[in-house]
C-alpha cells in the first residue's frame, strides 16, 4: 500500500497553495472544471490518509480550521470561488426534430430507471412532476416540456400524428443515448458522441451550418462502426465510404444496415462548404438516421461484450450491472472482484466471480458516480471510527 504523506496544512497561505498544486494536476490529467472538486477532495483525503467524508454543504467554515468537515466544505467553497458557473453541468443530450417544417431541439434528460413518457398538451407548461417516483407510481416526463423555445399557443394546435412523430424521436434519442452511454471505455464511440452532438448545434448556429451538420453525423456513424469492427479484432480502412464500412461489418458479425438509411447520411467532404448544399431536412434526416444506426450496433457491440467475457475490472471504477444497478468495483484477485452494491439504505459488498464480468460495463456519468462516491467514502470513514472504537475497548489507551 502506498506511504500517505503528512498533512502540514495550518492556515490560508498553506491552504490556497495546497489547493492551486491538487487543481493544476488535475487540469494536467485531462479532468474537465466539473469534475475537479469531488477528486481533488479523493486526492487531498487518500494522500494525507485523512478520511474525509462529504457532509452537507455549509456556509460557515471554523476560523482557522482546515481538518475534518471544514476541510471538505473549505476544498468545495475553493472551487465555487475559482470557477463559480463552470462547475455546472449539463448531464442532458440534444437532439435535432423537425415540426411543420422547422428544426426544433429536444433535451434528453437523464433518466435513472422506469419512466412514464406522455406527449401531453393538456399538462404543457406546468410544473415538473416528482424525479423520483412514490407510492410505486413511475415519475412521468411530458416530452413537450423538453422541446426549447416552442409556446402553448403552438402545442394546442398538433394533431395526433405530429405528437406521434415528437414522441417517436423521443424514444429513438433516448435509447441511442442509454446504448452509447453503457460503452464509455470505447473511444472511438466517445468522438461518435461528440460527433452527435455537434451535428445538433450546427443546426442551431447562426446562421445555420447544414451542411457541416451532416458531415458530423457522418462521422458519428462512420465511427460507431469502425468501433464495431474494432471490437470484432478487424483493422478499419480510413475513408468516409459507409457502404464499404457496413458491408466489412456485417462480414464480421453485425446485422445489415439498409442502404438507403446510409444514404440519408453519405455526403461528400464538400458539403463543409456549401458543395453540394444541404437543406434543413437533410440534416435533420441525417441527424436521426444517424441516431437509429448508432442504437443498432451499440447494442450489439454490447452484446458482443458481454458474450465475450473479456471485460476487465478496474478498482475505485463504478459499473453498471446486468441489472442496471450502479456498483463499485473495490478490489479485483485474480479471478474475483469484490463489489460495492448501493441499495436505497444499505451498502452491501459481495464477490463475483470472472466468469460473469462481461456482464459489467463502465459508468462514468459524473451525475450519478459523485453521490455514490460520497455515500462509499462516509462509510469507509464509519467503519474506521467504528473499529478504532473496538480496539479502545479492548486495549484502553494510556495516558
Amino acid at each position: 500500500m502506498k506511504a500517505t504523506e503528512k498533512y502540514d496544512v495550518k492556515n490560508e497561505e498553506d491552504f490556497q497553495e495546497l489547493m492551486e498544486s491538487v487543481d493544476e494536476e488535475l487540469c494536467k490529467k485531462g479532468l474537465l472544471i466539473f469534475q475537479r472538486p469531488l477528486h481533488a477532495w479523493l486526492n487531498i483525503s487518500s494522500r494525507f490518509g485523512l478520511n474525509l467524508v462529504a457532509p452537507p454543504f455549509k456556509k460557515t467554515i471554523t476560523e482557522g480550521s482546515y481538518k475534518g468537515d471544514d476541510l471538505t466544505n473549505r476544498i468545495r467553497q475553493w472551487f465555487d470561488n475559482k470557477y463559480g458557473d463552470k462547475l455546472k453541468f449539463d448531464p442532458t443530450w440534444k437532439m435535432a426534430i423537425l415540426i411543420r417544417g422547422d428544426a426544433y431541439r429536444m433535451r434528453l434528460p437523464l433518466i435513472l430507471g422506469a419512466v412514464v413518457a406522455t406527449c401531453s398538451i393538456k399538462n404543457f407548461g406546468k410544473l415538473k412532476s416528482p424525479t423520483i417516483g412514490t407510492n410505486r407510481k413511475l415519475p412521468e416526463v411530458n416530452i413537450l416540456n423538453l422541446i426549447d423555445d416552442i409556446t402553448k399557443e403552438y402545442i394546442k394546435n398538433l394533431k395526433n400524428e405530429e405528437l406521434k412523430s415528437i414522441f417517436d424521436s423521443f424514444r429513438l434519442g433516448n435509447d441511442a443515448r442509454c446504448e452509447l452511454e453503457a460503452l464509455t471505455d470505447n473511444v472511438l464511440i466517445q468522438q461518435a458522441k461528440g460527433d452527435i452532438d455537434a451535428a445538433v448545434s450546427h443546426i442551431f448556429t447562426n446562421p445555420p451550418q447544414y451542411g457541416l451538420s451532416k458531415w458530423s453525423s457522418l462521422q458519428a456513424t462512420e465511427k460507431i462502426i469502425k468501433a464495431y469492427i474494432e471490437e470484432r479484432n478487424d483493422k478499419f480502412p480510413f475513408g468516409h465510404d459507409l457502404k464499404m464500412l457496413a458491408e466489412q461489418a456485417k462480414n464480421s458479425g453485425l446485422r445489415e444496415i439498409p442502404e438507403i438509411v446510409l444514404s440519408l447520411i453519405q455526403c461528400p467532404a464538400g458539403v463543409r462548404y456549401g458543395d453540394p448544399k444541404v437543406s434543413l431536412v437533410e440534416s435533420i434526416q441525417a441527424h436521426q438516421a444517424c441516431l437509429d444506426i448508432c442504437l443498432g450496433v451499440a447494442k450489439q457491440i454490447f452484446t458482443n461484450m458481454r458474450s465475450k467475457g473479456d471485460v476487465t475490472l478496474i478498482p475505485n471504477k463504478y459499473y453498471v450491472g446486468g441489472d442496471g444497478n450502479h456498483t463499485r468495483c473495490i478490489s479485483v484477485k485474480g479471478n474475483k472482484a469484490n463489489m460495492m452494491f448501493f441499495g436505497e439504505k444499505l451498502l452491501v459488498e459481495y464477490v463475483i466471480d470472472k466468469k460473469v464480468w462481461a456482464e459489467y460495463v463502465g459508468s462514468d456519468i459524473f451525475a450519478i458516480t459523485q453521490p455514490l462516491e460520497e455515500r462509499y467514502q462516509k462509510a469507509l470513514k464509519a467503519k474506521a471510527e467504528k473499529s478504532e472504537e473496538a480496539i479502545r475497548k479492548i486495549v484502553p489507551y494510556k495516558n
